[in-house]
């Protein structure tokens, strides 16, 4: 059940564009949506906007 779980979860994770600031990203692997964040309260805002939680 666990990887069934895994498998549809939102991948999140960050990273550093090329002016080396720190960003979110996010990858919705049942819909395919992608987003990038500058911070973490704006991608928190994005998950709870749509996944209700």
């Amino acid at each position: 059940m666990n990887a069934l779980a895994s498998q549809t979860e939102p991948k999140i994770w960050q990273k550093k564009d090329a002016d080396g600031n720190r960003i979110w990203q996010i990858y919705d692997p049942v819909t395919g949506d992608q987003a990038r964040f500058d911070t973490e309260q704006e991608l928190r805002i994005w998950l709870e906007k749509r996944y209700n939680l």
